[in-house]
């Protein structure tokens, strides 16, 4: 009881210092029209923008850190989206986007959140100590986390994210807009597990950013030559350009977190034990421990 306590507390605590400190950061990217604007780069001080931003990724790598540290790397990762989750509750949607800029900056910028979670995700796992649950190839071996086939093949469910947003970004508001990151960035985290369960799954954590970007250029495909002005009067911005970039960031960070949970039951039910002991071995060449294997390995995360 006292240990399920600790780990509210915990987590608790962490998800508020990140979201308090993430609102912190949204003044300073204010847009041209005098409001809050929908991203970094459409702020009418960029330098100081990309400051801020630098420091919500700073927060949420400490946090992320410190709670992985202390419980398991999927908590470490929740908690570290608090802080982007912040900043991007307090910008504007797609309607400042409209009014404006253009959307060429938010790829630009998509690309950029891209390689920074990772990077964010890449220590975060390092400090933690990743998944315990990740076991070795069948032939013994431990594929790299960012450059084997198998990451890859675990990254490019990242993409599950362009037909999330454009099925489920039905309005430009918030709360719908960080809903629909989050929903496609845990069905995304649930499949790169799945089909890679023996690499750590440090790239599908930030791929959604990137499928994100596409969901952006297809987007403005679909805009052609109308005037995103224009497009807003007679609400016809296409629902691949409802979700602003530091949704992405949060959206990904907390929903790749709980993907990697809710595969868990997935890879490791109650299997039979093969012969003399030997984890079985599945016929799609996962390795499937023992029952007894995997309370052990639940134990040590909790």
């Amino acid at each position: 009881m006292l240990k399920a306590s600790a780990h509210f507390v915990l987590v608790g605590a962490g998800l508020a210092i990140g979201a308090m400190l993430g609102a912190l950061a949204a003044p300073t990217m204010i847009g041209p029209r005098g409001a809050l604007g929908p991203s970094v780069l459409h702020a009418a001080s960029p330098a100081g923008a990309v400051v801020a931003a630098v420091g919500v990724l700073i927060v949420a790598l400490v946090l992320g850190c410190i709670v992985g540290r202390l419980r398991n790397t999927a908590v470490g990762l929740f908690v570290a989206a608090s802080a982007p989750l912040g900043l991007a509750w307090n910008l504007a949607d797609a309607r400042e986007l409209a009014l404006s800029g253009s959307i060429l900056p938010i790829i630009i910028e998509q690309v950029v959140w891209f390689f920074l979670i990772l990077g964010l995700a890449l220590l975060i796992f390092r400090v933690s100590g990743g998944f315990r649950d990740v076991l070795p190839t069948p032939e013994g071996e431990r594929p790299h986390p960012l450059l084997s086939g198998d990451a890859l093949r675990s990254g490019a469910c990242g993409l599950i994210m362009v037909p999330a947003v454009m099925l489920l970004a039905r309005s430009m508001d918030k709360g719908q807009a960080l809903g629909v990151a989050f929903t496609g960035a845990m069905v995304a985290g649930l499949a790169g597990r799945l089909v890679a369960p023996n690499v750590q799954p440090i790239l599908v954590t930030a791929t959604p950013i990137l499928g994100g970007a596409v969901a952006y250029a297809i987007g403005w495909f679909q805009l052609g030559s109308t005037d995103m002005t224009d497009a807003l009067v007679s609400g016809t911005i296409p629902p691949a350009l409802r979700v602003m970039p530091p949704d992405y960031v949060a959206g990904a960070l907390a929903g790749s977190a709980i993907g990697f949970g809710w595969a868990k039951s997935f890879l490791h039910g109650d299997q039979p034990r093969s012969q003399e002991g030997v984890p079985a071995k599945a016929p799609s060449g996962v390795v499937i421990r023992s029952p007894a294997a995997t309370d052990r390995t639940e134990r040590a995360a909790t």
